[in-house]
């Protein structure tokens, strides 16, 4: 570094800082354990959402077909008043 200007060794040596602080900042990032504990209640969570979802979507069917029946016999009954 001797053989460079002072303005040229100057930026150098803040390249370099700033290097070894990203480096230091990465190793800290990859070290810290606290966004463990997020990810290991977010996989329930999604695990939960995928359950209900499927849950929903099979008691569908059964909803509309308690529906479908539930029609019938309301228009079956009101047809039997009506024609009486």
């Amino acid at each position: 570094m001797q053989n460079f200007p002072f303005l040229v060794r100057r930026i150098l040596d803040k390249t370099t800082v700033s290097i070894r602080a990203s480096i230091t900042l990465l190793w800290k990032f990859l070290k810290e354990e606290a966004g463990q504990d997020l990810i290991e209640y977010t996989l329930p969570m999604a695990f939960i959402a995928l359950a209900s979802s499927a849950l929903f979507l099979g008691a569908g069917k059964n909803v509309k077909g308690i529906w479908t029946d539930t029609n019938s016999q309301l228009s079956t009954a009101n047809s039997n008043l009506s024609g009486s």
